[in-house]
């Protein structure tokens, strides 16, 4: 369950605008069968911060990796200064950057800050390093960045669907405007380049974080497998497969040991199921 959460807020922060802790506690709640960090620790800044937050960051982070080093200095370049970030440290802790400047920013992302999806978002991210562990980056990050996607929308969104449809339905406007494009062949290609590292253009290069894609489009169709791979078990199906991999096996055998069949022979149904929503208009 929800640890000690310590919050610092920089100089040119609003304190308590919003609260983090309840969106925190309802994405912990969705957890609540899986180990979570004792300690998260919360860091809000606005532009001008980064030095304060940086002289915070290095309290915590003891351990290098990815971003870590750059991590302070990405959130806030300009005055919009917005989303979040989320580390761990050598006790498996959380670390969140949190970038707060609703005065610059748009409705979609104001809301995203004031109904408690950017905190449920990085919350989550620390539940899958605390179960995940060293292996956290082996799974495709469609599956990092999608489930986190989805519980957003669940912490967002606890007690109105026609709400969580609303946003989901603006979330992937996109892809409903475009089905011919986002087909299944599409749609297969996208997530199995992850798992291959192999795009289907050879002249472009694989990155973990992008692909040859646009960067959301992770968050997007990861967050449409999250949704069929949790209605064929639960959500628990997702964080054990941060479990096995924590454990050491490979994504491919994670997936095998929670839904008994293979990812190759899942991938075809689920880039189908995926696509017939876009070309059929299904949006609940």
């Amino acid at each position: 369950m929800l640890g000690d959460i310590h919050i610092f807020d920089g100089p040119h922060t609003i304190p308590g605008d919003p609260d983090p802790i309840p969106a925190m506690r309802l994405a912990s709640q969705l957890y609540s069968h899986f180990q979570q960090p004792k300690n998260v620790y919360v860091i809000q800044m606005n532009y001008g911060d980064d030095a304060w937050a940086q002289q915070v960051f290095n309290q915590y982070a003891d351990v290098t990796y990815g971003n870590t080093k750059t991590a302070i200095s990405e959130m806030c370049p300009t005055k919009s200064c917005r989303g979040g970030q989320s580390h761990r440290n050598s006790k498996w802790d959380g670390i969140l950057e949190i970038g707060k400047a609703p005065g610059n920013w748009s409705a979609e992302d104001n809301a995203r800050l004031q109904n408690g999806m950017i905190f449920a978002h990085e919350y989550y991210h620390t539940i899958q390093y605390f179960n995940g562990r060293n292996n956290t980056y082996i799974a495709p990050t469609w599956l990092l960045e999608g489930s986190a996607n989805w519980t957003e929308k669940m912490v967002a969104f606890p007690s109105s669907y026609a709400d969580f449809v609303k946003w989901r339905s603006s979330d992937l406007r996109e892809q409903y405007q475009n089905p011919d494009k986002f087909n299944s062949a599409w749609v297969e290609e996208f997530l199995n380049s992850f798992i291959t590292k192999k795009p289907a253009d050879p002249h472009q290069v694989f990155d973990y974080y992008y692909g040859p894609y646009t960067r959301y489009y992770q968050y997007l169709m990861g967050g449409m497998v999250t949704e069929i791979l949790i209605s064929i078990k639960s959500s628990d199906s997702v964080m054990n497969i941060y479990k096995y991999l924590g454990d050491g096996k490979s994504f491919e055998d994670a997936f095998q040991s929670e839904f008994g069949t293979s990812w190759a022979e899942a991938l075809p149904y689920i880039s189908k199921a995926i696509a017939a929503q876009f070309s059929q208009q299904v949006k609940s």
